[in-house]
């Protein structure tokens, strides 16, 4: 019995020895208290051996990680459930990482019930499972872990494996921002903003997004540079501080800062008027998708704002933009277009305005079939006569509703005659036959 409370007794003091000469960044003493207690089945020291190795040898740190997961190790459990989603140091595997969460979990460790929250919640290694997801993100959150009090009160928030609850959502999300977790602070800052959970509070959403701005967060440093753009929230307004809070997102990518920032630059709002600056800003957000900035950099181009113009370049930009639906963008691409197919841009702008009155007026005389479905569409051919009447009307793609096809065909008929160009030359260009698209949700 004597040995072997010795025995302990040394084991408990090469482990704190290697405590400190690890916090001393002495890692090759760390090693030598550490290793020998692993090889004898320590389980502590192997775990520790894990993290001293993590940093440098993923293959070395998975040995020593699973040999204490496998001792029960709940800290080990959950880092070998890390080690094998990852698949650091051993061959990815969802399955058998989740399962190392779940035994973690069981064990009370708060940081392996987030993880496994996530896997039910993504159906990783698992079925999916939003109610088991809940169930864990909320024993985690009970543990006062900061990413799991934020995972509920989404959860809360969009009523997923909860019922929906505001309340619940601003309370768990104030609990996790208090600790510090940055996106729990954003999202805290849009609830106070909106009002969802509690009466609108500007002021309190200007609070959080300071919080969250000064831990370099992107989208809360875009969200205070709008309000200080605006002086809301109790603010004075401020276009130069507004402007620098944007740069601040602008620079780490946020396309929609991109976009604002290019507008103030256009627009000289507390920065220097630089259409070349602004063109910069708008074509670094086009290129990651924004909408609004793909249109912008086409018009930048077309009028050759901070740019050369660019015929061929507009038009690529704009036919992004019109394909996600902007509706600007599509009337400039037509425009440009028919230009590009020869015609003037006056012509061009002839042949798009009496498009939209053709379009107008077939419509007036439409009556959509009850029974017709909103995304059912019908294309139409359409021959006319030089005075606009219509000669010939037929159906050149069915909407696969023989009902909304008569509706639409017998309102081009009742719309006869339809808006045409004097300019014989153009009517035989654009109208002498038209192909009219009609949705039933329009």
């Amino acid at each position: 019995m004597t040995v072997l409370l010795a025995l302990a007794g040394h084991a408990g003091a090469g482990l704190k020895e290697g405590l400190e000469a690890f916090a001393g960044n002495d890692y090759v003493r760390a090693e030598a208290e550490w290793r020998p207690l692993a090889e004898a089945g320590d389980v502590e020291a192997q775990y520790r051996l894990g993290m001293l190795f993590a940093s440098q040898d993923y293959v070395e740190a998975a040995k020593w990680f699973l040999k204490a997961a496998e001792q029960g190790h709940a800290r080990a459990r959950n880092v070998a459930g890390y080690l094998y989603r990852k698949g650091l140091g051993v061959s990815a595997d969802p399955v058998l990482s989740t399962r190392w969460y779940y035994l973690a979990a069981r064990q009370d460790e708060a940081d392996a019930q987030f993880n496994l929250a996530l896997s039910y919640l993504l159906g990783l290694g698992t079925d999916k499972n939003e109610k088991a997801g809940a169930y864990w993100a909320a024993k985690a959150a009970r543990e006062g872990n900061a990413d799991a009090e934020e995972l509920l009160a989404g959860l809360y928030n969009d009523g997923v494996g909860v019922p929906q609850d505001y309340d619940e959502a601003l309370s768990w999300r104030l609990k996790s921002a208090e600790q510090g977790h940055v996106m729990a602070m954003v999202h805290l800052g849009y609830m106070y903003y909106v009002g969802q959970g509690t009466r609108p509070s500007p002021a309190k959403a200007l609070q959080w997004y300071r919080k969250a701005a000064a831990l370099g967060e992107a989208s809360a440093e875009f969200n205070l540079g709008l309000m200080l753009l605006r002086g809301e929230g109790g603010a004075t307004a401020d276009p130069v501080l507004a402007a620098d809070w944007l740069r601040k997102a602008a620079g780490q990518g946020l396309a929609v800062a991109q976009l604002h920032l290019g507008q103030l630059h256009e627009r000289g709002i507390g920065v220097a008027q630089d259409a070349v600056l602004a063109f910069q800003w708008y074509l670094r957000a086009a290129e990651q998708g924004d909408v609004d900035a793909q249109f912008l950099t086409g018009r930048a181009y077309e009028e050759g704002r901070g740019t050369r113009a660019d015929a061929g370049q507009a038009l690529v930009w704009f036919d992004k933009a019109r394909a996600r639906g902007h509706l600007e963008a599509a009337r400039r691409w037509q425009l440009l277009d028919m230009v590009r197919q020869g015609m003037s841009r006056e012509q061009a702008q002839q042949v798009r305005d009496l498009s939209l009155q053709i379009m107008s007026k077939v419509r007036s005389y439409w009556h959509v079939p009850e029974q017709a479905k909103a995304a059912q569409a019908t294309e139409l051919r359409v021959a006319l006569m030089s005075s606009g009447a219509v000669r010939e009307v037929a159906v050149a793609r069915s909407s696969g509703s023989p009902e909304l096809d008569a509706s639409v065909v017998e309102a081009v008929q009742r719309a006869s005659p339809l808006p045409v160009p004097a300019d014989p030359t153009l009517f035989r260009q654009s109208f002498q036959v038209l192909i009219l698209r009609f949705r039933a949700e329009e």
